[in-house]
């Protein structure tokens, strides 16, 4: 499940294969949502398994990447670049020195691929957050890391710099949005939420702000619904958080 903007101001919400279009106003006062079929599209020459994560961000030409998990071994990954056709360009290993949680991949705007994991969590020497950038033909160009606070839900690539979205912990709980230069440094944190909330996913919006969807047991929910927080380009909260029970029409 995961969320983008589309060009002209709507968000999308893909569940399996379907496409929920939903409005909502600068409120996140929801309007209206509507269903789309998505095709049933397979590259069947790729044995990718549920050990892969497909980069949600688009490149300008199209292209894309997958990043791939080592089943065996949870310290090994490959990352596959291919163009707008699916046709693939290169791959490249990456081996972390200690277990890999979770990791996630993204584009920087000059098309470089990033790959970000949380390593060794379990090892207080050695944990923390480790952000890799690839060049266009495949190499390692730079990397640097961070201390680890909780599993990364998304990293979004802002000019030189990065905004994390990330779960204290490994489990409910508060969640934060922290920007970083591309040499690691901490510019500005904000955190976000309850004792029983989770953050899923986090977009830019086109107001250069940020949006948050989770699922929270707080804000008055009937049980557990959806959350979503809008920030401005600096992670300062614009409205009240909303809870939807139903988004659906």
């Amino acid at each position: 499940m995961y969320q983008k903007v589309l060009q002209n101001g709507q968000n999308y919400l893909e569940l399996n294969r379907q496409t929920w279009l939903m409005n909502f106003n600068p409120n996140l006062e929801f309007i209206n949502a509507s269903v789309l079929d998505i095709p049933d599209i397979s590259i069947s020459v790729y044995d990718f398994g549920v050990y892969a994560k497909f980069d949600n961000s688009y490149c300008t030409d199209g292209s894309f990447s997958i990043i791939k998990k080592d089943k065996e071994n949870i310290r090994n990954f490959t990352l596959y670049k291919f163009d707008k056709t699916g046709k693939k360009l290169w791959s490249a290993d990456k081996q972390y020195n200690g277990p890999v949680l979770y990791y996630g991949i993204t584009h920087l705007p000059s098309g470089k691929p990033l790959l970000y994991a949380n390593v060794d969590i379990n090892n207080a020497q050695n944990a923390g957050d480790l952000y890799t950038v690839f060049n266009v033909a495949g190499k390692q160009e730079a990397e640097f890391k961070t201390k680890y606070e909780g599993f990364i839900s998304n990293v979004i690539s802002v000019g030189d710099d990065y905004v994390v979205n990330f779960q204290f912990g490994l489990g409910e709980g508060k969640f934060g949005l922290k920007k970083i230069s591309s040499d690691g440094n901490e510019l500005w944190r904000k955190t976000f939420g309850v004792k029983k909330s989770l953050s899923i996913a986090c977009i830019p919006t086109l107001d250069k702000g940020f949006a948050m969807l989770g699922y929270t047991k707080e804000y008055n929910a009937a049980y557990i619904d959806a959350l979503i927080i809008k920030t401005d380009k600096n992670g300062n909260t614009e409205v009240v958080p909303k809870v939807y029970t139903k988004i659906a029409p």
